[in-house]
């Protein structure tokens, strides 16, 4: 319906669509195949592949038939013969497809061998879609390739080298052999002085060799596999025991000072879960008050295997009256990594105690120097971090507190 304007009548016309039914006057059909043998192996490196012809092909007049294989899940054209029958040289998966076609409107030339598939020739002819009349079974005939197992081989299992420790223990040697070998063969030794073996290589007589294991089946040859020895010198179980239990030294606290936990007072690397005993070997549980536990010697003990030597460090804890009020001193220069000053109010007597404490209350030697009220303290070699001078004189009692730069 057309309308020309506002004043005007609008035309109208109709169109019919009829849909019938078109004849596809193309007789050509591949029909259909079977297996004659759907899984076959490789022999010498190949396998042949037939397959039958059900009867239910139909060649036009003008038409002729082919025969394609394809490989893989992708049906990959490969090779075509006159007649079911290939040969390939690989394992896989293979299907072998009938086409029906006439040479002048479609021939093989139009494969790329190896690249084209049969769903993409399908999609030439009538049945796929195309303009052609051909057919092709793309069912086709299917086929599993896969390589020749021998029944006969790999009875006696396969070679192997193997080391063994010269322990003076016996190994069984059939544990050792390679592949899958079947029990009750035969040993013997390839050494003229070792005419009888039977599979068991003891490292206190023996030095190494080869030993041959066999096989013999009702059905099948003797079949022989080897083991090659060789002895070697094994460390014991404990090589690789290596505990630590970190680097212990002289610890000096002060009566007054807090309890401590005695494994934060260990340098180096030492391993956790250790145990302590106190003075006398007496049992610690590894806290240390100076107001009321027993200086002395305090062990660290870390164990690794049970069978294997532990490591052990100590430390030795020495308990001081110091007095409550300790003078604070001044030192310098402050940081420092040559040498530090500390200046006393008072000469000090020759009887004067004088610590150098680490950040954890540990013991540190320098070199320290007195020179009346003044004493200098070489840090050049110590580590870097904060440090305490304790000295006690008398009744009286001093602190001065610095730090190692780093360098």
């Amino acid at each position: 319906y057309v309308t020309d304007g506002p004043d005007c009548p609008g035309d109208t016309t109709q169109l019919v669509i009829s849909l019938i039914e078109c004849a596809n006057d193309c007789e050509a059909d591949a029909g259909t195949l079977s297996n004659t043998d759907p899984e076959v192996c490789l022999q010498g490196g190949s396998a042949f592949l037939s397959a039958d012809v059900n009867g239910d092909i139909v060649i036009p007049a003008g038409y002729v038939s082919a025969y394609l294989l394809s490989s893989g899940p992708e049906l990959t054209l490969i090779s075509f013969e006159n007649a079911p029958l290939f040969i390939v040289n690989a394992a896989g998966t293979y299907t072998i497809h009938t086409v029906v076609y006439d040479f002048t409107t479609w021939d093989l030339s139009g494969i790329t061998w190896g690249t084209t598939t049969v769903g993409e020739v399908a999609s030439l002819f009538i049945q796929g879609g195309g303009n052609v009349c051909a057919n092709i079974d793309v069912a086709g005939a299917q086929f599993l390739v896969s390589e020749c197992v021998d029944p006969c081989a790999g009875g006696a299992g396969e070679d192997v080298s193997v080391e063994i420790c010269n322990d003076g223990l016996v190994t069984a040697l059939f544990p050792l052999l390679g592949g899958s070998p079947l029990p009750g063969g035969t040993w013997f030794s390839t050494a003229l002085n070792e005419p009888l073996f039977d599979g068991f290589y003891d490292s206190m007589t023996s030095q190494g060799g080869t030993y041959g294991y066999v096989v013999a089946g009702p059905d099948c040859p003797n079949d022989t596999a080897y083991v090659e020895v060789t002895e070697i010198e094994c460390t014991g179980p404990c090589a690789g025991s290596t505990p630590d239990a970190g680097i212990g030294g002289d610890i000096i606290r002060c009566t007054i000072d807090p309890e401590v936990w005695l494994f934060d007072l260990l340098q180096g690397t030492p391993d956790v879960g250790g145990t302590w005993t106190g003075p006398n070997g007496s049992f610690s549980t590894g806290f240390f008050d100076p107001l009321t536990d027993q200086p002395g010697v305090y062990v660290y003990t870390v164990f690794d295997l049970l069978d294997c030597e532990p490591d052990t460090t100590q430390l030795n804890i020495s308990v001081v009256d110091c007095p409550q009020g300790q003078q604070q001193l001044a030192t310098w220069p402050n940081p420092s990594t040559t040498q530090v000053s500390v200046r006393f109010p008072t000469v000090l007597s020759g009887g004067a105690s004088i610590d150098l404490l680490d950040a954890l209350g540990r013991s540190v030697r320098p070199m320290i120097t007195v020179n009346g009220d003044l004493v200098i303290v070489d840090v050049s070699g110590m580590p870097a971090g904060t440090y305490t001078l304790r000295a006690i004189d008398g009744r009286s009692a001093y602190a001065g507190r610095f730090t190692r730069a780093k360098d």
